[in-house]
């Protein structure tokens, strides 16, 4: 069994084309079994938790709160679709609705099991392809999944282009996309290479456009499973060298924003919504100076210092990040996470 998974691109869907060859040296007959499962919900809130909004009351999932009541939790309503071979997922608190379909169409659908019986010769192939595709208007989500299904290799020809092309830009000037580059590692180590690739296709991994998103472009930095529309500060930081050659202005659009919240009471924000998200990290200050450091190094934008945001310049608010510690050094040695004392000559000192 072999399968490709892709993201839809600029699409809300998944698809899975799957591949199941016989390699016995008989004839094979057996039964194939999708499992579709719903959870869909719309919520224009920020997270305060690790894992996505589920249907149902805003209760915790996290090991320190503890698992919500079973009996607190709705669930979707579900319906079988056999004209398009789809099961349709329908939110019961907010116009949310998940379409989850497969082609060839399955012999039968037995509740949200799409269920086929396939005979294959020695050496013989069958082929599948599976989508989920989710939205807010069922018809057009019915209206796009049969645009899909009547040629479903395109999706993922589709997904596999957009990709190829963001990498391409990644590497090259005045690409139109993003806002800098990528130097082209140039060395005989493969290992070297492969990890330096590896960075460059985590920080395109973590790039969001998403429609609605408040900051335009944004990366987030805890993908696939906790807090997946949130970026934070630190993780931020962390990767501020290669995104400040990569996209400085989006970066700073970033830390221009995280300039406007109370960053000693949040870990980062929500792309989707702009507010803030979690608790303060003691971090924060520190990796708000590393990054600015990051961005003025790559692009020697001087001026940015002086650019008023919230009542404040740029340079003023890192400044009063600079010296937090001072305020929040509670054994008195001095905390690095707080800044440290020579933060600010780090940022601006040189420039």
């Amino acid at each position: 069994i072999r399968t490709t998974t892709v993201m839809g691109a600029g699409r809300a869907a998944i698809g899975i084309s799957i591949e199941i060859r016989n390699v016995e040296p008989r004839a094979r007959e057996f039964r194939l079994d999708l499992r579709c499962a719903g959870g869909v919900v719309r919520d224009d809130r920020s997270w305060n938790t690790p894992y996505s909004p589920q249907e149902g009351p805003r209760i915790s999932v996290t090991p320190w709160e503890g698992d919500p009541p079973p009996a607190a939790l709705r669930s979707n309503r579900v319906h079988a679709v056999p004209a398009l071979g789809a099961v349709e997922f329908t939110s019961t608190g907010s116009r949310a609705y998940c379409l989850q379909g497969a082609a060839p169409a399955p012999d039968r659908i037995e509740g949200t099991r799409l269920a086929w019986r396939i005979a294959l010769a020695k050496g013989g192939r069958w082929k599948g392809f599976y989508a989920d595709l989710v939205g807010r208007d069922p018809f057009a989500l019915r209206a796009e999944w049969e645009a899909i299904r009547r040629a479903p290799e395109a999706l993922l020809k589709e997904a596999r282009g957009f990709w190829e092309s963001q990498v391409r830009d990644a590497f090259t000037p005045d690409n139109g996309r993003f806002s800098g580059h990528l130097p082209i590692l140039r060395t005989r180590d493969a290992g070297l290479r492969r990890l330096y690739l590896n960075v460059a296709a985590t920080l395109l991994y973590f790039r969001r456009t998403s429609p609605g998103a408040v900051n335009g472009v944004a990366y987030t930095t805890l993908m696939p499973r906790y807090w997946v529309p949130t970026s934070f500060v630190n993780d931020t930081a962390l990767a501020a060298g290669a995104l400040a050659q990569l996209d400085p202005l989006a970066m700073r659009g970033m830390v221009e924003h995280w300039l406007e919240l109370d960053l000693h009471k949040c870990f980062g924000s929500s792309q989707m919504t702009g507010d803030p998200v979690g608790n303060g990290y003691g971090v924060n200050d520190f990796a708000l100076c590393r990054i600015a450091r990051a961005y003025l190094a790559a692009t020697q934008d001087r001026g940015w210092l002086a650019k008023k945001v919230a009542g404040r310049s740029v340079q003023g608010h890192l400044s009063r990040a600079a010296s937090a510690w001072k305020k929040r050094d509670l054994r008195g040695r001095g905390l690095a996470d707080y800044g440290g004392r020579n933060s600010l000559l780090e940022c601006v000192g040189s420039y």
